[in-house]
């Protein structure tokens, strides 16, 4: 399952690089969601269809934000809600030298979610450490 915004303005399109969205569910242990471009308001509505998607197969998540160039508050909101729903279930894999990274730390994020520098470490099971939890405020 892929989402891939269309345009009615080809300008337009060569000055944005939209948020594209894929599910990857042949991961024998996890649904993988990768996150493609920039992640924005925009998207906000294509990026949740595609978790709450992935998040109806029961298995554990992984948020792959690897090839995300940006992502904004609306984004991030996306990924909050979503670790509200799954807890320990989610995990997010980015680069720590992101755009997206210095985002989720600004925020106090990374003390929150289950962040990871590559898949295979979100897969492998750790001694569990307290992890803050997200509260309604």
């Amino acid at each position: 399952m892929a989402y891939v915004p269309t345009t009615g303005n080809p300008a337009s399109a060569a000055e944005q690089t939209p948020g594209i969205f894929i599910h990857d569910d042949s991961h024998p242990r996890a649904s993988i969601v990768h996150v493609f471009g920039e992640a924005t308001f925009a998207d906000t509505a294509a990026f949740e269809s595609i978790i709450v998607g992935a998040l109806r197969i029961g298995r554990p998540m992984i948020v792959d934000l690897h090839e995300c160039s940006y992502m904004d508050c609306a984004a991030i909101g996306v990924l909050v809600r979503a670790a509200k729903n799954l807890g320990d279930l989610l995990h997010i894999t980015i680069p720590r030298h992101s755009q997206g990274y210095r985002m989720l730390a600004l925020t106090g994020l990374v003390k929150v979610l289950q962040i990871h520098e590559k898949i295979e470490d979100a897969l492998t099971p750790k001694v569990a450490k307290p992890v803050a939890t997200l509260r309604l405020v």
